[in-house]
């Protein structure tokens, strides 16, 4: 049976959104069965996702968002990015964001000649996760990330655990990474560096490097290259391939700091893509 995606194209500047979407559709493999709805801005497209969880095995976000003189543009990218995200990681099934933003209306026509649902390699990337279709039950932590990001950004009372042959681990790190949220966050203050604040990073980067944090400094027994490929193989599943690169090298800068610094000798090797 062939996989099913649903493209979300938000066409408020049908110019650009059309080359977006001509790109999306020739990267497609033949074997993919495609439907396209459009909707009057990027502002509807987590709502139209939403609606069709159920009907689709993957999504992709195409849009552009053009920055202009008020702090609309910020609120509509925060807002779409956040909202993307947490469909994601709610419903465990891949959406890939297209979504460009872009300074002025003569950036967004550069960018959609260069084929940017992001790139070629990255559309294709996503087109894999869509084909392997990464189930939790293989990585514990990716049901880690999906607990602690309900916890600490949807208000969720209660942590019901599935049936799973780590559920005794899962529930360790997710109530240890609670538990110590702010020892965790003055961790990554300190070893982050001056370039980046925590405060500033989307919440999923907030959640998994809290999360693997906490692993560094309390799990010493497992060694800093699992810890880290772990981590990187769950975001996967959430993010794409630039993003998980960016997350790579800001838990390498962290582990190497807090292990040194706690006076551990191990044999560290980064993971590389």
């Amino acid at each position: 049976m062939k996989k099913k995606i649903l493209i979300v194209n938000a066409n408020y500047y049908k110019d650009i959104s059309g080359g977006l979407l001509l790109s999306a559709k020739k990267l497609i493999p033949k074997d993919y069965k495609i439907k396209i709805i459009n909707v009057p801005g990027v502002f509807e497209i987590p709502v139209t996702i939403s609606k069709n969880l159920k009907r689709f095995d993957g999504f992709i976000a195409l849009g552009c968002v053009i920055k202009g003189q008020t702090p609309h543009f910020d609120f509509i990218s925060q807002a779409s990015t956040n909202a993307i995200m947490k469909l994601a990681i709610d419903s465990k099934k891949p959406i890939g964001n297209g979504i460009i933003t872009c300074l002025n209306i003569n950036q967004a026509r550069a960018r959609k000649k260069k084929r940017s649902w992001g790139n070629k390699r990255d559309f294709i990337y996503f087109i894999t996760k869509m084909k392997t279709f990464y189930s939790p039950k293989k990585n514990p932590r990716v049901i880690i990330i999906q607990k602690l990001y309900g916890k600490f950004f949807n208000n969720e009372e209660t942590l019901d655990y599935p049936k799973h042959r780590f559920k005794k681990f899962i529930k360790d790190i997710v109530s240890g990474t609670i538990e110590r949220n702010e020892i965790l966050i003055e961790e990554l203050d300190k070893n982050l560096g001056d370039k980046f604040n925590f405060n500033n990073l989307d919440k999923l980067f907030q959640v998994i490097l809290k999360s693997a944090t906490y692993e560094f400094l309390y799990k010493p027994n497992v060694s800093i290259n699992i810890i880290i490929k772990e981590y990187l193989n769950a975001s996967n599943f959430f993010l794409d391939n630039s993003q998980t690169k960016y997350l790579n090298a800001l838990l390498d800068n962290v582990a190497k700091k807090i292990r040194s610094s706690n006076g551990w000798v191990w044999n560290y090797k980064k993971v590389f893509f």
